[in-house]
């Protein structure tokens, strides 16, 4: 005879907060993926801005040495 087994019965654990705690560790774990790669982006954008400027600063210097 086949029987009807459901996590948490009998064991005082209810089903839908367990897949829901699981369901939500797993976005967590997501989510803090995409947020390190996201700020890991944004450095890289704000370091390529700092060599720009650092580069237009230089050319301003060298154009005013050659005067």
């Amino acid at each position: 005879m086949a029987a009807i087994e459901s996590l948490g019965i009998g064991s005082d654990l209810l089903t839908s907060d367990l897949v829901e705690s699981i369901i939500n560790a797993d976005k967590a774990a997501g989510e803090l993926r995409l947020n390190t790669q996201q700020e890991i982006i944004d450095a890289k954008i704000s370091a390529y801005g700092e060599i720009q400027s650092k580069l237009y600063d230089f050319s301003e210097a060298i154009v005013a040495l050659s005067d």
